[in-house]
């Protein structure tokens, strides 16, 4: 099939530098584009920039998503069977299209929020702006359920497990230092002042990866010498080379900073998975991993950091348990949370609305 892809952020010059290393990074930033031409799919990415006055307006009316990059792909549409975007709020003006069959090309998006509330705007929301979308592929169950309460058909509906690049991914049997080494990392929505002010010092060091944002938190004491705080920006490379030397990585989301249900911390969960490390997060049904009952991880209650402090006090007191849970994490990354597999959910996706077309 010949699927254009676009997002709200410029895939097509991730692809340029993709290609120009001649695929030797992971592709998960490409959503599922370099694997579904390896499932026999004709794929282009569309060019972010286009014209400028359609995306001033867009900052505007931000409830129709995206009217540039749609534009655009209304115009090129006759030269592809499916159109393919990887955030579904982009495309809402044509789903709107698609409700009023103004607009032929199936649409299909990739999901990973919802309201929180349930009430009549919502539910308009969900039938004039989700509805007409040919295919919703929702990153968590609890996402899914979310639309499928408003209101969206059953038949619009796709559960897919999001995943990474698993190739590049290296793993160790056991961490490499001597005492536990606990590492967690995220600029968007994350709750770092109850885990600093929680951590147990004094069993373990704990590493913060800022991902090039700064960010102001209280400093206990005792944390002094135990507590690496890095800001910058750090090259990929770097990052999944690291991963492995630390026992977990701990994910602190802020819920209450979001406007809606998210799958906070997923891209950053299943790297760590990927890595053979386990999951230390609070509790978020909607990250689309159940780390207790997979056996890779556990759950931490919002904004409690003396449960952060119990919790890490437990794991880092038995690293043969955290052992074992390497070996499991890895395995499901393998089997469930790659990129591979999310492309191959999409795949069946765009073949199925073609076929309807």
């Amino acid at each position: 099939m010949r699927v254009l892809i676009f997002n709200n952020y410029d895939l097509k010059s991730i692809e340029t530098d993709w290609l120009s290393t001649s695929g030797d990074s992971p592709s998960q930033h490409l959503w599922g584009g370099p694997e579904l031409r390896d499932l026999g799919h004709d794929v282009e990415f569309l060019e972010f920039a286009g014209v400028g006055w359609l995306k001033s307006l867009s900052r505007i009316l931000r409830v129709f998503g995206d009217l540039d990059l749609q534009y655009r792909a209304m115009k090129s549409a006759k030269d592809f069977d499916v159109i393919y975007c990887a955030h579904m709020p982009t495309v809402a003006f044509l789903a709107i299209l698609r409700t009023l069959r103004l607009f032929q090309t199936p649409v299909i998006a990739v999901n990973y929020q919802s309201p929180a509330k349930k009430g009549l705007l919502e539910r308009i929301w969900a039938r004039v702006f989700v509805g007409g979308l040919d295919r919703i592929l929702s990153l968590s169950e609890e996402v899914e359920n979310d639309l499928r309460k408003l209101g969206v058909s059953e038949a619009r509906l796709v559960q897919v497990r999001w995943g990474v690049d698993i190739r590049h991914y290296k793993c160790k049997q056991r961490p490499s230092g001597d005492e536990p080494h606990f590492v967690s990392v995220g600029k968007s929505f994350r709750d770092f002042q109850s885990l600093i002010s929680g951590f147990p010092y004094e069993q373990a060091k704990l590493t913060v990866l800022g991902a090039g944002k700064e960010f102001d938190v209280d400093v206990p004491p005792k944390a002094e010498g135990r507590l690496i705080i890095r800001s910058e920006w750090i090259d990929w490379r770097d990052y999944i080379g690291c991963l492995p030397d630390f026992d977990a990585l701990v994910l602190p989301i802020s819920l209450e900073e979001t406007r809606g249900n998210n799958a906070i911390g997923l891209t950053a969960a299943t790297e760590a998975l990927a890595s053979g490390i386990p999951v230390i997060s609070t509790e978020n049904s909607y990250l689309g991993i159940n780390l207790e009952a997979e056996g890779v991880g556990c759950w931490v209650p919002a904004c409690d950091p003396d449960a952060w402090c119990r919790i890490l006090s437990e794991f880092a007191s038995d690293r043969d348990a955290s052992a074992e849970m390497r070996v499991r994490a890895r395995k499901l990354a393998d089997e469930c949370f790659n990129i591979r597999s999310f492309a191959s959910t999409l795949s069946d996706a765009i073949n199925e609305v073609s076929r309807r077309s």
